[in-house]
């Protein structure tokens, strides 16, 4: 469900943005995804430690800084993801766009 709602928001920048050809959609929708990435992964482990459960009461690991409590090739994994994210809402945005 959060995918459909960031995808519209990537829609909505890449409108706002207007680029002109599909390789500065690609390049607009990595950047936009790399920036997110990186947000989440400063600012997820802060989340998880106020509000998970299992976190607040030790059962599971704590999150760290940048995620890296998970594993250390976590941070990276996790904005090369929203990188790819950003490529495809891009490819779909400069598809339906023309």
């Amino acid at each position: 469900m959060m995918a459909a709602a960031f995808g519209l928001v990537h829609a909505g920048l890449m409108t706002g943005f207007d680029p002109s050809t599909r390789g500065s959609a690609a390049g607009l929708g990595l950047v936009i995804g790399l920036v997110h990435g990186v947000a989440v992964t400063l600012i997820l482990p802060a989340m998880l430690r106020m509000a998970h459960p299992l976190v607040r009461h030790g059962d599971i690991a704590r999150p760290g800084t940048m995620l890296t409590g998970f594993g250390t090739m976590t941070p990276m994994g996790v904005v090369a993801a929203h990188g790819v994210f950003g490529l495809v809402a891009a490819a779909i945005y400069a598809g339906a766009a023309g």
